[in-house]
């Protein structure tokens, strides 16, 4: 603690000046009187912290305000959106339906073909044989005439 008078330092135990004997006591006492605030002052903080309360309170609730208002317009671009994504998807998925029933009616008119090329390729078989047996059949009769023609070749010059 300083003393008032001389501006030294003493101990805070002690109640006179260790350097010029002033008494501390009273100046300790006259210090407390100065460091306790004033009503007007009392008021004025009190003052200040309400308004301070009300001015947090105030944006507090601005905050959640914007909050809520900025939440609710996205959730209304989501709903939108959602439906545009619904749209979109029963369309996709209709032309897939319409894909699916033409793929099945291509691979029904593939069998079809199939079908009817194995038919064409069984009776071209069966052409090919036909005409091996008659180009046989044929070349038979052409040697048998020819064998005949050799007949009469042989007799018309046994004859002579």
């Amino acid at each position: 603690m300083k003393c008032h008078n001389c501006k030294k330092e003493n101990s805070i135990k002690d109640k006179f000046c260790f350097h010029c004997g002033t008494s501390l006591v009273e100046a300790e006492s006259d210090n407390l009187i100065e460091l306790r605030p004033k009503r007007k002052t009392k008021r004025k903080i009190k003052f200040a912290f309400k308004s301070l309360a009300i001015v947090v309170i105030v944006g507090v609730i601005s905050t959640l305000s914007y909050l809520l208002y900025t939440s609710y317009q996205s959730s209304k671009g989501l709903k939108a959106k959602n439906a545009e994504l619904t749209k979109q998807l029963k369309d996709t998925d209709s032309k897939l339906q319409d894909t699916s029933s033409q793929l099945n009616d291509s691979q029904d008119r593939i069998s079809q073909l199939e079908r009817q090329q194995s038919a064409n390729q069984s009776q071209i078989n069966s052409l090919n044989f036909s005409n091996s047996m008659q180009r046989s059949n044929l070349g038979y009769e052409q040697l048998k005439n020819q064998e005949l023609q050799d007949n009469i070749n042989a007799q018309r010059y046994n004859w002579w």
